[in-house]
C-alpha cells in the first residue's frame, strides 16, 4: 500500500520575534523607528542604518537596530548579513534573549541546526519563560532526528503557551516520525482547535489518518485543507494518494494534476500522476510521467520500480 507523504515544514514558518523599543523614543526619529521595525524589508534596513549611523545613541538602541535589520535581512533570505546583525545585537544587549532565538533561526534555515540548537538554548538559558526558543529548538532537533528531544521541547512550549496550534502541529509531526500515529492525531487535533484556518494541521492528521488506511477519514481532512488554504498542493497530492488507494481511481486524477499545476516539476507528485495512470491503464502516460519524476529525482525508487514494471519484455 503506498504510503503518503508528510509535508515537511520549514523553519520559515516560525515567527520571527521582534525586540520591542525601550524607553523613550526623539521625536525626530520616530518614523526612522517606525520603518525600521517595518514589514517592507528593504525600507527596514534602509531605516535602521540610518538609525546606526547617528551619534550619539545608546547601546540597547543600537542594538534594537541591529536585530531588525537581521529580520530585514532574514525575511530576504540573506542569513549571513541576518547573523552579522544578531552578533552585533548580543555584543550589545547581551542580556535579550530575542536576538539569540533569531540568530538561531537564521543558522537553521542554513542547516546548522547544531549552531541552531546552541543559540536557542541561550535564550532559554536567558528567559526560560519564553516558549519560543523551546519550540525552535524542537524543531532543530526534529531536524537532526532527535525526534524525543524535540517532543520535550514542544511540550514544555505547550506548558508556557497552551494556545500555541504550530508547537501542537510540531509535537504531532514527531509523534508520527515515532509511528505514535493517535498521539499525532490527537495533538493535530488539539492544533485545529486552536487554529481552525492551519491548513498544515488537517493536511497532516490525514496523513496520519492515511497512514492507519482510515481513508476517510484522510480525504475528509484533506478536503479541509483545501478549503484553507486552495494552493495547498501537497494536500491535492495526498488526496490523490487517498482516493486512489481507497480505490475511487477516477477521483485522484484531477487532484494529482492540480498538485503539479501548483507545483510544477515535482518529482513526489509525479511519481503520484505516474501510478494513478498506471493504475487507469494508460500505460504511455504513465512511462512518460515516471520519467519525468526520474529526471527531477533519478533515486526515486517508486519510479523506478513503476517504469520497469512497465517497461519489462520491451
Amino acid at each position: 500500500m503506498k504510503k503518503l507523504r508528510v509535508r515537511e515544514f520549514g523553519l520559515g514558518l516560525v515567527v520571527l520575534a521582534m525586540l520591542s523599543v525601550h524607553g523613550p523614543a526623539v521625536a525626530s526619529t520616530d518614523e526612522d523607528w517606525s520603518l525600521c521595525a517595518g514589514k517592507d524589508p528593504d525600507t527596514a534596513i534602509a531605516a535602521c542604518s540610518q538609525i546606526m549611523q547617528r551619534r550619539p545613541v545608546e547601546a540597547w538602541k543600537l542594538g534594537n537596530a541591529h536585530n531588525q535589520r537581521g529580520l530585514a535581512y532574514a525575511s530576504k533570505g540573506d542569513y549571513d548579513r541576518a547573523i552579522d546583525d544578531y552578533s552585533r545585537a548580543i555584543y550589545l544587549s547581551a542580556g535579550n534573549a530575542w536576538p539569540y532565538n533569531n540568530r538561531g533561526l537564521a543558522h537553521a534555515h542554513k542547516g546548522d541546526y547544531e549552531q541552531a540548537i546552541a543559540d536557542y538554548t541561550k535564550a532559554i538559558e536567558l528567559e526560560p519563560e519564553n516558549a519560543w526558543p523551546y519550540h525552535n529548538r524542537g524543531l532543530a532537533l526534529a531536524k537532526m532526528g532527535d525526534h524525543d528531544r524535540a517532543i520535550a521541547d514542544y511540550s514544555k512550549s505547550i506548558d508556557l503557551d497552551a494556545d500555541n496550534a504550530w508547537a501542537y502541529n510540531h509535537r504531532g509531526q514527531a509523534y508520527a516520525s515515532k509511528r505514535e500515529y493517535d498521539l499525532a492525531i490527537a495533538d493535530f487535533t488539539k492544533a485545529i482547535e486552536h487554529d481552525p484556518g492551519y491548513t498544515w494541521s488537517y493536511t497532516n492528521r490525514g496523513v496520519a489518518h492515511a497512514t492507519k488506511r482510515d481513508y476517510a477519514r484522510a480525504i475528509t481532512d484533506f478536503t479541509k485543507a483545501i478549503e484553507t488554504d486552495n494552493t495547498n498542493a501537497w494536500a491535492y497530492n495526498n488526496r490523490a494518494w487517498a482516493y486512489l488507494n481507497a480505490g475511487k481511481v477516477s477521483r485522484s486524477l484531477p487532484d494529482a494534476e492540480r498538485a503539479l499545476q501548483l507545483m510544477p516539476g515535482n518529482a513526489s507528485f509525479l511519481d503520484a500522476r505516474g501510478h494513478i495512470l498506471e493504475m487507469l491503464g494508460r500505460k504511455p502516460q504513465a512511462i512518460a510521467s515516471f520519467r519525468q519524476a526520474l529526471a527531477a529525482d533519478r533515486d526515486l525508487q517508486s519510479s523506478k520500480d513503476g517504469l520497469r514494471r512497465l517497461t519489462a519484455g520491451r
